[in-house]
């Protein structure tokens, strides 16, 4: 079965689910997520292990409105919503499990981002508050995912990451935290380091 035939027949169920198509940006992550859905090995037992976050979202005080309004209007405000909701998860390149009644469950990070953090930060803008900070060793090989060994973690801007482009577009972001993560058994050295670098900036 082809991309664009499976990407109808989603389209297909979530109309005939919500009364309305997914939009353009939500069907262009959707078919990313279908050509990415084989990017892991299996394992022998079938499975593959991989960290997700997973999303549980619902519409707070729906009995009530269960309870007030006829089953019409209950229908429309559901499917409204479960629509909008479907396109926030796959606007941020997460993967809907399923639906259960007016709730939906997602997970993201299927994939490793391995996405430049500095563009993240402009391509989300305001969204985040808090951020860490690391620097990956120089010659290591990684998706900044965070999956290599402890002892690659190194003072800000002495490994492979641009520190200084990740702090500029933080601050233009709206970052108003930092804390420096560095794991390593250089830590004590490190971390004075890490924030020399970063008052110099």
């Amino acid at each position: 079965m082809d991309l664009r035939h499976t990407v109808d027949r989603i389209q297909n169920l979530v109309s005939a689910e919500t009364g309305r198509r997914l939009g353009a940006d939500a069907e262009a992550t959707l078919s990313q997520l279908l050509r990415n859905g084989a990017a892991y090995p299996q394992r022998n037992d079938g499975f593959t292990r991989r960290e997700l976050t997973i999303l549980f979202a619902d519409l707070r005080g729906f009995m009530a409105i269960t309870n007030r309004y006829p089953p019409e209007t209950v229908l429309q405000v559901l499917n409204r919503c479960l629509v909008r909701m479907i396109e926030v998860v796959c606007s941020h390149e997460g993967t809907i499990d399923k639906f259960m009644g007016d709730s939906i469950m997602a997970h993201f990070s299927e994939v490793p981002s391995g996405q430049d953090p500095a563009q993240l930060l402009k391509k989300y803008g305001k969204r985040f508050k808090l951020m860490h900070v690391k620097d990956l060793r120089k010659g290591v090989k990684g998706d900044f995912s965070g999956g290599t060994s402890q002892e690659n973690d190194v003072a800000l801007g002495t490994g492979q990451i641009n520190i200084a482009e990740v702090i500029k577009a933080a601050q233009q972001s709206g970052i108003e935290h930092y804390y420096i993560e560095d794991e390593s058994s250089s830590v004590k050295t490190q971390v004075p380091q890490s924030l020399k670098f970063l008052k110099s900036l």
